[in-house]
């Protein structure tokens, strides 16, 4: 076979995203703050968008040419000094179009710039805390040192993760060196770091918190593995101490923190702000999105009057329109992405109902697609539309996701979601005899009992998801 080069002509056919419909869609999955700081940096980067402020709001803009400032502006120009003004503009935005936006240009910006990233405060780090710690303790170089070296194999959870012995090979220094300082480490706060497992952790904590307690102290010591199990009579008669005693004491160990450095190192805020609010009025339920924190823009009449004097050279102008229609299609794809959320949500409330009038334990089987004919969509479109969007119910706050679960067939030819499915084991768990807790097998039978053809398997998959123990641990005696 021959190898050579020869050109091809070739007809397909595909989609072609144009850049409007691909910022449609990308506004179409952005949250409300996402939002927020999209229409921000759109607000910074096109000259023609500005905000509206509630004054204006209050007095709409008209197109009357005698409201503009035709005679006179605001610096005691006049219409006779158009070129100028347009010069002027022309020279400011050139800079920006070419090179781009630069913060640093500006002193006044730079300043501002230079305040807020000092302002910027950030979650202290577990190694930073307790290094500041180890600085007010000792005085001496080489315990300094040591304690270092020992913060740094302190992981994310607080426990110290090397040992004596390497820590003594790696420094050079005798074990009861690092013992020493590692005894310091472990008085910091939080109570418990540097522990080189649960039960030292947990015994640090009981010595700080509930000092003198022997009891509590002999069992962590001695019965932890035992309390995990819940083999609480087993651990009563070794004590020799009642049950309601050991209940007690039991109930001061969930008390102690498993993993003291979990607070630190990590953004554990999250910022929810529902996109939707659902609002019982008289028998029905009104869909409402909430848009209130998006800032309002417009085209500024500014630039509108510009082009419409037709004075300015052919580059201004063509710069002006390009962003002109930029601004006209961003507001279009704002009023689109509200009006598809409403649609979707309204969509998704109508067939819950149930879930708005009972609860949880009503909310029907749903998917993607049944919503996505009966809106009129494609699936991916509904798909994201419920990502990262909250809906304020009656009921609470839900991700819009909430809403789509899987069933499971029932007697009568119906299904119930998983959701539903969930709730009925959470209730039957919460209302068992807790000296006699209900096994998977018996909650699967009162389930079968009430219709629903479910199995052992599944009962067990969802009493895990739910973060409830087996019955032989959530046995009370």
């Amino acid at each position: 076979m021959a190898l050579g080069l020869e050109l091809l002509h070739k007809q397909t056919q595909r989609l072609a995203l144009t850049p409007k419909m691909q910022q449609a869609i990308q506004m179409l999955q952005l949250s409300t703050l996402q939002l927020e700081t999209y229409l921000r940096q759109e607000l910074q980067q096109n000259p023609v968008l500005e905000e509206m402020q509630e004054l204006e709001e209050e007095a709409p803009e008209t197109d009357d040419d005698s409201s503009a400032p035709s005679e006179e502006t605001e610096d005691g120009s006049t219409d006779d000094d158009l070129e100028a003004v347009i010069a002027e503009f022309e020279d400011a935005w050139s800079d920006y179009y070419y090179e781009g936006s630069d913060f640093a240009r500006n002193p006044d910006a730079e300043e501002y710039r230079a305040f807020a990233e000092a302002s910027i405060t950030r979650d202290q780090s577990l190694s930073s805390h307790l290094l500041s710690q180890l600085g007010l303790s000792v005085e001496d170089d080489e315990q300094r040192r040591l304690g270092e070296w020992i913060i740094g194999e302190i992981d994310d959870r607080g426990f110290f993760t090397s040992s004596v012995e390497e820590a003594a090979a790696a420094l050079g220094v005798t074990p009861e060196d690092v013992e020493k300082v590692l005894a310091l480490i472990q008085t910091f706060d939080p109570p418990g770091v540097g522990a080189r497992d649960l039960r030292e952790c947990l015994l640090i904590q009981s010595d700080q918190r509930y000092p003198g307690d022997k009891e509590l102290r002999t069992l962590i010591a001695d019965h932890l593995k035992l309390l995990e199990k819940r083999k609480l009579p087993e651990i009563a008669k070794a004590m020799a101490i009642t049950m309601d005693r050991l209940y007690e004491l039991a109930g001061l160990v969930t008390t102690l923190e498993p993993r003291p450095g979990r607070n630190f190192g990590a953004d554990n805020t999250v910022y929810i702000a529902p996109e939707v609010v659902v609002k019982k009025v008289d028998d029905d339920y009104v869909v409402l999105v909430d848009d209130d924190s998006l800032p309002r823009i417009r085209i500024s009449p500014y630039y509108r009057r510009l082009l419409a004097k037709g004075k300015a050279s052919a580059e201004v102008r063509r710069y002006i329109k390009d962003k002109y229609k930029s601004a006209q299609w961003l507001m279009r794809n704002i009023e689109q992405r509200k009006s598809t959320i409403y649609k979707v949500t309204k969509c998704i409330m109508d067939l819950q109902r149930d879930f708005l009038e009972r609860g949880p334990e009503y909310l029907k089987p749903l998917t993607l697609q049944q919503v996505a004919d009966m809106v009129g969509m494609h699936e991916s479109t509904i798909s994201r539309v419920t990502s990262n969007k909250y809906v304020d119910t009656p009921r609470g706050i839900y991700e819009l996701k909430y809403f789509f679960t899987s069933g499971i067939d029932t007697d009568d030819g119906n299904a119930q979601s998983s959701t539903s499915i969930r709730s009925q084991i959470e209730e039957l768990i919460r209302d068992e005899d807790k000296k006699r807790p209900l096994s998977d097998q018996k909650i699967t039978d009162l389930l079968n009992a009430r219709g629903l053809n479910i199995a052992r398997r599944t009962v067990t998959k969802y009493r895990e998801s739910l973060g409830i123990l087996s019955s032989k641990l959530r046995r009370e005696y």
